[in-house]
């Protein structure tokens, strides 16, 4: 899934859903961040990852990044 661009910002926030349609018991959700590049690549600044047990759903999250791994 992709969210929405965040422009000029450098605290930015995410009020978005989405279904995940092949979602197993034990799966993590990972979220791959960039930042977003008009011309060139973008550069990836880090990963954020929510384990199973902690997934209530309709929860808010503040996740902090962790760096590429490998």
């Amino acid at each position: 899934f992709t969210t929405t661009v965040k422009k000029k910002t450098l605290a930015p926030t995410w009020d978005e859903s989405f279904e995940v349609a092949e979602f197993h018991e034990g799966d993590r959700i990972v979220f791959d961040c960039y930042d977003w590049e008009k011309i060139g690549s973008h550069q990836y600044l880090g990963h954020a990852e929510l384990q199973p047990e902690e997934f209530p759903h309709s929860k808010d999250y503040s996740l902090s990044l962790l760096p590429r791994q490998g």
